[in-house]
């Protein structure tokens, strides 16, 4: 988070809340990135041209889970609870992802990619 993209901060009459170290690590580590809350698990199918370059190594988050299909893709599941930073990253894939669930995230995803391709289309 960069100090200078922060406007209308506002200071509050009341003490912050303590939090012990192990609620506040449960908190922060139970979603990708940064945003926090329930997690929802997203299943992302990679194709089997992109799978094999690393896939078993690449670490999005410390629960997530992979495995192989046997078509040759791999399935990533990882937990999030905001898909903000999450559609970021399945668009860095472009045609070698496909969101498998759940459905609001693929939708996300797909509406992103259809404003890339208007915005491609209007020069």
């Amino acid at each position: 988070m960069a100090l200078e993209r922060m406007s209308d901060i506002v200071t509050q009459n009341h003490p912050a809340t303590e939090v012990d170290d192990q609620t506040m690590a449960a908190e922060l580590t139970s979603s990708f990135g940064i945003f926090t809350g329930p997690p929802t698990t997203r299943r992302c199918c990679f194709s089997p041209a992109t799978a094999p370059a690393g896939w078993r190594k690449e670490q999005w988050h410390p629960a997530q889970e992979g495995r192989w299909l046997s078509d040759g893709r791999y399935e990533l599941r990882v937990p999030y609870s905001d898909q903000r930073e999450l559609v970021m990253e399945i668009l860095r894939h472009g045609p070698d992802v496909q969101v498998i669930a759940p459905p609001e995230l693929a939708r996300a995803v797909c509406a992103r990619l259809e404003k890339a391709l208007q915005a491609c289309k209007k020069k």
